[in-house]
């Protein structure tokens, strides 16, 4: 008898710190507890901005995930509150994305349109159509930080999903985690268990070795000296249409060959088809069961995903190198630093943080070196580097 209170109570209390865990997480990602009109609780995002400049909310990522431990408890009543722990983690992340969606809704308010756009300002700046000059203007006018990018990017993410992950929610609830390892595409980020990340970044960086023992050689330097002409023509058109030569409008017309889609277009347009299926391997763009079915994805879908890709690193990558520090690798808390280098082609598993923190710095150092030519892009797209400690620069291709 008393064995068995023992174990009640144990279970009791277990779940009790889950709930607290779940909750704190929500309250410490700026996501408040709040009461609709029929008394309800309901979770909101608080009327605050995001303060950070470099990491976006701590909401865009999933909640703790704390799996209880069995202990001297019978396996029905364990695998019971196994389940109901899953339940709350996915519903957790489903209203984490609700109250992230909120708070992007307040930052398009204050985020101004261009004149010609009629869509939101989250959408116009991830579209691979839009004008040059708008994005140009947001970055270049302060408008936006590295953090309220990020924000905008995973709401439109993990909001597609929502629909669908919600209706596998409510079907499946704490069933649910064997049914996502076959369709992980429609999990949004906020409800992404630790070993679904896990198997992610082990899929991808294997993809990534399995690409580069292939032997695809970069483009030769014919290849890149025309890309460096053709930037450069693009270069002097704009800055003749600009109004009075001076250092801001120089940064101007090269945010803009950067951020738009110029120099992405014209890069993906002098890769040749085994190139072009290297680079989207090595940035996880395309899904494996292409791979599997050992045929290549056809130019039509790699080439539109990887100037999407291009593009979207390019102002990542801007708004960084903005940050008001000469180091903003630094400024990066750990999972947001495994994010940029995985999103750049970094590995990321078994490795120290400071190692990754030297890589995303020569991944930025090689970005302002290259301004708009696309030479160290290509360099970068193509070689796994390693940055040796004390010789910054030092590059060889890793195994």
């Amino acid at each position: 008898m008393n064995v068995g209170l023992r174990c009640h109570r144990q279970a009791v209390q277990s779940v009790m710190h889950r709930q607290c865990t779940a909750r704190q997480f929500l309250q410490r990602s700026g996501v408040g507890r709040s009461f609709d009109a029929s008394g309800h609780k309901c979770y909101s995002s608080v009327d605050t901005p995001i303060k950070d400049t470099v990491n976006p909310p701590e909401s865009t990522l999933a909640p703790p995930l704390e799996l209880p431990e069995r202990g001297d408890s019978s396996l029905p009543v364990h695998l019971y509150h196994v389940g109901r722990t899953y339940g709350r983690f996915y519903w957790a992340g489903v209203k984490a994305t609700w109250a992230n969606h909120k708070q992007v809704r307040e930052l398009d308010g204050r985020i101004s349109r261009g004149p010609a756009n009629a869509l939101p300002r989250r959408y116009l700046i991830l579209s691979p159509s839009l004008e040059d000059t708008c994005v140009t203007e947001l970055l270049d006018g302060n408008g936006i930080t590295r953090a309220e990018f990020q924000a905008l990017a995973r709401d439109r993410h993990d909001w597609s999903r929502v629909p669908i992950f919600g209706v596998l929610v409510a079907i499946f609830g704490e069933w649910l985690p064997l049914i996502v390892p076959f369709m992980p595409r429609v999990v949004p980020k906020t409800c992404r268990i630790p070993k679904q990340v896990q198997g992610l970044r082990e899929d991808a960086e294997k993809r990534r070795r399995e690409s580069f023992r292939s032997g695809v050689q970069a483009p030769d330097e014919s290849r890149v000296a025309d890309l460096e002409r053709a930037m450069g023509r693009r270069y002097q058109k704009l800055l003749e249409a600009q109004t009075g030569a001076s250092e801001r409008t120089e940064r101007k017309v090269n945010t803009r060959l950067i951020c738009g889609d110029g120099l992405a277009r014209e890069l993906v347009q002098r890769l040749s088809e085994p190139e072009l299926l290297h680079v989207s391997r090595s940035l996880n763009l395309h899904r494996r069961i292409w791979d599997s079915a050992g045929i290549a994805p056809p130019g039509f879908l790699l080439k539109p995903a990887m100037v999407h890709r291009l593009r979207y690193l390019a102002i990542d990558d801007t708004l960084l190198v903005a940050a008001p520090t000469d180091s903003p690798e630094k400024l990066l808390r750990d999972e947001e630093l495994r994010i940029a280098c995985e999103e750049r082609g970094i590995d990321v598993l078994g490795r120290p943080v400071d190692q990754m923190r030297a890589d995303l710095r020569a991944w930025l150092e090689w970005r302002r070196k290259d301004e708009a030519r696309g030479r160290w892009l290509l360099r970068m797209l193509f070689r796994r580097c390693v940055v040796d400690h004390g010789s910054f620069g030092m590059m060889r291709i890793a195994d």
